[in-house]
């Protein structure tokens, strides 16, 4: 959003009801499929995670420790989201619809909870605390919070902010 895009359902032919009123904020007459970002995404982040394994596979080896890249569990019995009692997993929070093909892991309660219900409220809620997160005391984004920058202030602080109703504050 951030860059001015936003999504449209394209395998049900359906934009977001009530985008419009958002055109000042992202481009709604040319909005990006859904599954062109969920196919980008799940690139970028395996790019990301195979390099890291890679790296890691390196050092084993250099190491003299040797070792190699495996990928043989399940996120859902990593989760315990797969219905099996023998395999409770690690306790994660999720949501089960009859029209969703997988549960919704939405976090580890106490540990990792994403912005979202039912661990807050509400989707206003949960934002709010999103950007108080973000831009808060002890935020990435917040001017005086410590960090490794030789202008730490003018680096934490560069992160727009926006207002109320989504608009970025110049």
């Amino acid at each position: 959003m951030q860059n001015g895009a936003c999504i449209f359902d394209d395998i049900n032919k359906n934009l977001i009801p009530g985008i419009e009123k958002f055109s000042s904020l992202v481009d709604v007459k040319n909005p990006y499929p859904l599954t062109y970002i969920e196919q980008l995404s799940l690139a970028e982040v395996t790019a990301e995670l195979s390099t890291a394994c890679y790296a890691g596979a390196l050092m084993l080896q250099a190491m003299g420790l040797g070792g190699w890249m495996f990928d043989g569990i399940t996120p859902m019995s990593v989760f315990g989201t797969g219905g099996d009692p023998e395999m409770p997993g690690l306790g994660f929070r999720f949501d089960t619809d009859e029209r969703w093909p997988l549960p919704n892991v939405t976090g580890l309660p106490g540990v990792f909870e994403g912005f979202c219900p039912p661990h807050y409220k509400d989707m206003r809620a949960a934002v709010e605390a999103f950007v108080k997160r973000k831009f808060g005391e002890g935020g990435p984004f917040n001017p005086n919070t410590p960090g490794p920058y030789r202008e730490n202030a003018r680096v934490r602080g560069s992160g727009k902010v926006h207002n109320k109703d989504g608009n970025f504050i110049t």
